[in-house]
């Protein structure tokens, strides 16, 4: 004798009070993306006083390339995580530039933007009927002449879920359990 089992249910038809009630009811179906802050600048407006040396040998340069610009950067020592750009020398020998190192990160992420709804991963699909409206038994006619059936919206906001996997049935079957519809005719259905 065979046993009667259950088929495991993979087609969850809610219905939320609202579209804003979305990402506090289906919140496991939301993505918050994150990054590590910066703690520290990428670029710093810096001086440095250029050794005698250092000085000697970019006014040389200086003087020797009349029609090119000479980057008085180029005659200073820096470590090879720092790029310094847009810098310049007074007469005295005291280099002003801007220093980009690589940034400093925070330890812990933070969140960036908005949450959003992730429509379909390899785990569920979502599909967003939103409002549904049925016939009324009414008959209207346009301004044409052409008959057509009154439609009227049902109460609420529809979304259908198809769970492929079972990652995350417990909290599909949770929300089921409070925003679940079991039409016997759904407006719109998985193929």
């Amino acid at each position: 004798m065979l046993e009667e089992t259950t088929p495991i249910r993979n087609d969850f038809f809610l219905k939320l009070a609202s579209e804003a009630d979305m990402p506090t009811v289906l919140s496991a179906f939301y993505k918050q993306d994150m990054e590590f802050p910066i703690i520290a600048p990428r670029e710093v407006i810096r001086s440095y006083d250029m050794t005698a040396e250092e000085y000697a040998a970019y006014r040389a340069a200086e003087d020797a390339e009349e029609d090119v610009d000479v980057d008085p950067a180029d005659f200073i020592s820096v470590p090879d995580d720092v790029v310094i750009t847009g810098s310049r020398s007074n007469d005295a020998g005291t280099l002003t530039f801007t220093q980009s190192t690589p940034p400093v990160y925070g330890e812990e992420k933070t969140p960036v933007g908005d949450p959003y709804m992730v429509m379909q991963t390899a785990d569920y699909a979502i599909d967003i009927v939103g409002i549904i409206s049925k016939p009324t038994g009414n008959i209207l006619t346009d301004a044409e002449g052409n008959e057509y059936p009154e439609q009227a919206p049902l109460d609420g906001w529809h979304i259908n879920i198809r769970l492929l996997n079972d990652t995350l049935r417990e909290v599909t079957e949770a929300i089921d359990l409070t925003n679940g519809t079991s039409p016997v005719t759904p407006s719109r259905v998985w193929l």
